[in-house]
């Protein structure tokens, strides 16, 4: 998949980057956003970008997760 030019300057030094490849449709974007603040994570910063029906998501968070498994989806 070619994905468009993206360029997201990290945040900081202490932010965790997360990068998704999703499915291009509606909602998709809220239901990661979503996700991760129901696990109380903050994003500090975000880019979306898509091509026909693939999209990747890169998102600056704050901190870790003290725990990696929280980032698992039920």
């Amino acid at each position: 998949v070619n994905f468009p030019d993206c360029n997201l300057q990290p945040k900081d030094n202490e932010s965790s980057r997360l990068c998704i490849v999703n499915e291009n449709s509606p909602g998709v974007l809220g239901a990661i956003t979503s996700f991760l603040g129901v696990k109380g994570i903050n994003i500090e910063q975000q880019i979306n970008l898509s091509r026909g029906g693939i999209a990747y998501t890169v998102i600056d968070m704050k901190g870790q997760p003290e725990d990696p498994s929280l980032m698992q989806t039920e």
